[in-house]
């Protein structure tokens, strides 16, 4: 279980409190509203009601080891966890640039669909969503030289964009290459989400950029009649 956690609610790197779930025989939750002095807000106060020891001398409360809730700082919202992981609620994705080209924009899609599951694999998608992206802006920009079998580092050198942007594309590259293979990438941690989040996000911006003027520009000119 980390020191702290990004919540999938307000989206805050926070630290928290920890609720542990119990379960027994012969017991009930109980709710017993209390009233706080010092900020005059009410609030629900849960507890378990039961036997703490049977007639045999064991427990009728347990406390599950690997099961546990959380409360954010932030927002004060919950989450679910088991076994360390947060199972409940799962962090949610972005949505794709409009202008992405509808290829990358199903692999893109599907990144988010399990980004909150598995980052490692989101980032495999998204690297497929990049080339489809390079590949979209090779082909339609008749782009010199441009080969759609090159490799992808080959392919971001030929199509000539910036150096900034070369570098936005080579971190999306490495981050999803080959599921990055131990040893070479990390993506087992927590800041995993954190890199398929960013990678998201460089992804819509290099959309924004490369793409959405061309196709503002191609809808001016049908209008103009001048294609």
């Amino acid at each position: 279980m980390p020191s702290s956690y990004i919540c999938p609610h307000c989206g805050t790197k926070t630290v928290f409190v920890v609720c542990p779930v119990v379960e027994g025989t012969n017991a009930k939750v109980c709710n017993e509203p209390s009233f706080d002095t010092v900020t005059g807000k009410s609030f629900d106060n849960f507890r378990i009601s039961g036997n703490v020891f049977n007639r045999s001398g064991g427990s009728d409360i347990h406390y599950h080891p690997d099961r546990f809730v959380t409360c954010c700082l932030s927002c004060e919202k919950f989450s679910y966890w088991e076994n360390g992981r947060l199972a409940f609620p799962l962090r949610s994705g972005i949505l794709p640039a409009p202008d992405m080209p509808e290829d990358a924009k199903e692999v893109f899609n599907e990144a988010q669909a399990i980004i909150g599951l598995s980052p490692r694999a989101a980032c495999a998608l998204l690297r497929v969503s990049l080339e489809r992206i390079v590949d979209w802006y090779g082909e339609n920009e008749n782009v010199k030289g441009f080969k759609k079998s090159d490799k992808l580092y080959k392919k971001i050198e030929t199509i000539g964009i910036s150096q900034a942007f070369q570098r936005i594309c080579n971190a999306c590259r490495l981050a999803g290459n080959e599921h990055a293979h131990s040893g070479e990438i990390d993506l087992s941690g927590e800041d995993s989400f954190e890199i398929a989040e960013a990678m998201s996000r460089m992804i819509n911006s290099m959309v924004n950029t490369w793409i959405t003027p061309i196709r503002e520009s191609e809808e001016v000119l049908r209008k103009l009649g001048k294609e």
